[in-house]
């Protein structure tokens, strides 16, 4: 009797801890995400008010920010420019929250953009990365990387 009992204890203890460790692996696997970097190039055309370009689309895998990181804004001019970035759907829709979760990028910056692509469209939603650079007398380009989904 005080056999089973033990048997039984061990039995139950097996199965939390086997369960305890597939909960654990697969929180991993879906905190993995499509956070991979992708190297992007964007240019803003001069003499243009609403001078705008996008990142290449991906697919958003989880509920996390996107992230850009620019290596360089700039022109021949070497002037210190800068643009603002926010996240769109593929199709032009705009995931800024109203204007709130804009950022605007110089030379060398990291930022995480807030969005809630995944929330309201689903897994796999293809999204980009919105770049606007107001008017300048130059052409500007950027370049960089980004991801739809952080760590």
């Amino acid at each position: 009797m005080k056999m089973l009992n033990i048997a039984k204890k061990l039995l139950i203890f097996t199965g939390i801890i086997v369960t305890g460790a597939l909960g654990f692996t697969s929180t991993n696997v879906d905190a993995a995400s499509n956070y991979g970097d992708t190297h992007y190039y964007m240019e803003f055309n001069n003499l243009s008010f609403t001078s705008h370009d996008v990142t290449p689309d991906r697919e958003k895998w989880d509920a996390t920010s996107s992230y850009m990181k620019t290596d360089y804004v700039g022109a021949a001019n070497d002037a210190d420019y800068k643009f603002t970035g926010y996240v769109e759907k593929d199709n032009g829709v705009n995931l800024d929250n109203n204007g709130a979760w804009r950022y605007e990028f110089g030379d060398h910056t990291t930022h995480f953009l807030s969005n809630y692509a995944y929330e309201n469209y689903g897994y796999g939603v293809l999204i980009h990365i919105r770049g606007e650079a107001g008017w300048n007398r130059v052409d500007v380009g950027t370049g960089g990387v980004w991801s739809p989904d952080s760590i």
